[in-house]
């Protein structure tokens, strides 16, 4: 699955941002929202395996203006 690889993958080494980018990725957005849970990436991976409690925290969790 390609979310997988993005998350749990490395770049590759001569991966770079083209100009004007802004710095907060995709994956820094993850990491934030499910730091709001005390979680971090393998917690979570293993978290989104119980579907009802995963659904509970995206239902109640941090949500971005």
């Amino acid at each position: 699955m390609d979310a997988n690889r993005v998350i749990f993958d490395q770049p590759l080494e001569d991966w770079k941002r083209s100009r004007g980018r802004p710095r907060t990725t995709w994956l820094r957005n993850i990491e934030d929202d499910i730091a709001s849970h005390g979680m971090g990436l393998p917690e979570a991976r293993v978290a989104a395996q119980n579907r009802p409690y995963w659904r509970m925290l995206a239902k109640h969790g941090a949500t971005r203006s």
